[in-house]
């Protein structure tokens, strides 16, 4: 699969404002937890994640992703291989009995609405609010029309990911940076 991808930085207001705008819509809500790797035959491009998701429901899963290096275009959308694997099992033991060492861990907080064709997600992270269009090109540029038109906002293109964010702005814990939740 190529995962295509669009990100903004929201303010703690325009996270609010869309946050009631979907409310209705909203199909999940749900805490992450996600682990970065390095190690293996690994470049400093890609990536190797093991996230634990936790719903306010209670349940917990686990999904271990592979991203390839990532191409992106100066309109700020983001398109890069992706594999993930769903497995009910923590693959961190897995992942550290192949010799992969953690290297970044950062939560967040996510809310998904899915119109069609796209994923909208409202993000929310120790150091920020955002929030990710996920689609093919016309499907994120539409969505960012409508909230332009529909609710007033020119949005703020953020161009690093979460991992670099969490370099940022993080703490370093025992040599890895780190986002957590107090």
């Amino acid at each position: 699969m190529i995962e295509i991808e669009k990100k903004y930085k929201l303010s703690k207001q325009r996270f609010d404002i869309l946050k009631e705008v979907f409310e209705s819509d909203l199909l999940d809500e749900y805490r992450e937890e996600n682990t970065l790797y390095t190690g293996g035959t690994l470049s400093n491009v890609e990536v190797l994640r093991s996230r634990t998701i936790n719903s306010v429901g209670g349940a917990r899963m686990y999904v271990l992703t592979y991203k390839g290096e990532a191409e992106t275009f100066p309109d700020g959308v983001k398109s890069r291989k992706e594999i993930e694997i769903s497995p009910d099992v923590n693959p961190e033991e897995f992942l550290k009995c192949l010799g992969y060492v953690p290297s970044l861990f950062y939560e967040k907080k996510r809310i998904d609405h899915k119109p069609i064709g796209t994923t909208l997600s409202l993000d929310e992270l120790p150091f920020g609010y955002y929030m990710e269009i996920e689609g093919d090109k016309n499907s994120i540029f539409t969505i960012e029309h409508r909230l332009k038109d529909r609710l007033g906002m020119v949005l703020d293109v953020e161009m690093y990911s979460y991992p670099a964010l969490t370099q940022i702005y993080g703490k370093s814990v025992n040599g890895i940076p780190q986002a957590r939740f107090s």
